[in-house]
């Protein structure tokens, strides 16, 4: 079991930091390890952060950092995420499971949409009004459940802001990684994080994420997209009982 959740942790890191969707694969893992929905979405968060600064090691390497454009963004991520990570304390283990499932597939979208952000040029970006809501959101649902949150984070700013896809995997990773440290904190007040099956996790994805941003600089994130589909559906159909069901409806 420590093995699969250090490998699992490693190809999540490594996926993360391309293009998002890791607890797509780190959050069905420690629920199969016995962890409850809750603890897990918390445990899940030990992992996140130590990936991220693994990843902004990365990409530090290779002579990328976040700029002023970030750090005033940040604000109304951060706000996003704290509100996120209150609502995210309480909420009932058996919604929170069937939440994670439902979510799952619609991730599958961003996966299978062909991705356009190979023409994207630009590499600083103008801040508006908008963006000040649109961060904003984006944080209360990553401070809530975190799964699929890099690929809001590049929809916006690549889609639609038009960054490049090297600094947008920056930046999604640098907004992350500061909310996140606070849920942890908050979840590790109110005793919902298992730190052994934690740091177990963040030794893979530590090691992913450093890798990950070796890669989102040399390669981009197309080839990772079967793996997270395959991942997407299996995990899909064992939150959500669908899984259970067609090996009823299968004959044996």
């Amino acid at each position: 079991m420590f093995l699969l959740i250090v490998g699992g942790g490693f190809l999540a890191g490594v996926v993360n930091t391309l293009a998002g969707g890791g607890s797509i694969i780190t959050l069905p893992i420690l629920i199969y390890a016995g962890l409850p929905p809750t603890m897990s979405n918390a445990t899940n968060r030990v992992a996140i952060v130590l990936q991220n600064v693994g990843a902004l090691a990365g990409f530090a390497k290779h002579g990328h950092k976040p700029g002023r454009e970030a750090w005033i963004l940040l604000i109304p991520s951060m706000a996003g995420g704290i509100l996120g990570a209150f609502l995210a304390i309480d909420v009932d283990e058996a919604l929170l499971k069937k939440i994670i499932g439902v979510v799952l597939v619609f991730m599958l979208i961003p996966i299978l949409r062909k991705s356009s952000r190979d023409r994207v040029r630009a590499v600083s970006m103008e801040i508006k009004p908008w963006m000040w809501v649109a961060y904003f959101l984006i944080g209360v649902y990553g401070g809530f459940l975190q799964v699929g949150v890099g690929f809001l984070y590049l929809g916006l700013l690549s889609g639609i802001q038009n960054i490049d896809l090297v600094r947008a995997n920056l930046l999604k990773v640098f907004f992350i990684l500061a909310y996140t440290l606070f849920a942890l904190i908050l979840f590790a007040w109110k005793a919902k994080v298992d730190w052994l099956a934690g740091f177990a996790l963040a030794l893979g994805t530590t090691g992913g994420g450093w890798l990950g941003a070796k890669l989102a600089v040399e390669r981009g994130e197309r080839w990772i997209r079967v793996v997270l589909v395959l991942a997407v559906i299996v995990a899909s159909l064992q939150l959500t009982g669908l899984g259970k069901l067609l090996s009823h409806l299968l004959p044996h």
